[in-house]
């Protein structure tokens, strides 16, 4: 099955965030297991730092058994 992500206005992959350096070291990600970018995405939001554009279907994931976190696919989550 194949879902699209349609949330929040700050939303933004960690696997798809792009970053200066300086940025990085001064707010790196805390030690977690699950959410380790919500704050750092959220810190650069409120600091008018984050720019989040749709990109179309160049982003893809797979939910595996290897997964280092549970997923699960809530209200704002659609099937494709």
């Amino acid at each position: 099955n194949w879902w699209c992500y349609s949330g929040s206005e700050i939303y933004a992959l960690g696997t798809s965030l792009i970053y200066q350096k300086s940025w990085w070291a001064e707010r790196k990600f805390p030690s977690v297991q699950v959410g380790e970018d919500n704050a750092f995405v959220t810190d650069a939001w409120c600091r008018g730092q984050l720019l989040s554009v749709d990109a179309g279907k160049l982003m893809y994931a797979t939910i595996h058994p290897e997964n280092t976190s549970p997923r699960q696919m809530g209200s704002n989550w659609t099937a494709l």
